[in-house]
């Protein structure tokens, strides 16, 4: 596992749910509230689910289902660590 990804352990189920490339089906990402990244076939984006919808930030703005659009990812992974300084 990657060492980018340990905070998020819960959420790598099997090395069989995980594509060689690390991105995984958007089925397993976290419903927490969690920020990760996402990929819908031509952009990666940061998203998270909010009120059980799956939406990007737009502009910078906060996450929340009034201002943010739908992001139709098909695969995620987990925000890389920040840099250490």
């Amino acid at each position: 596992m990657a060492k980018w990804a340990e905070p998020w352990p819960q959420y790598w189920s099997s090395e069989d749910d995980e594509d060689d490339d690390g991105w995984m089906p958007i089925e397993s990402a976290p419903r927490d509230g969690s920020d990760f990244l996402a990929f819908d076939g031509d952009f990666i984006e940061v998203c998270k689910f909010v009120d059980g919808k799956l939406l990007l930030s737009w502009s910078g703005d906060p996450f929340s289902t009034s201002s943010n659009i739908d992001c139709d990812a098909t695969h995620w992974q987990p925000l890389p660590a920040p840099p250490r300084k």
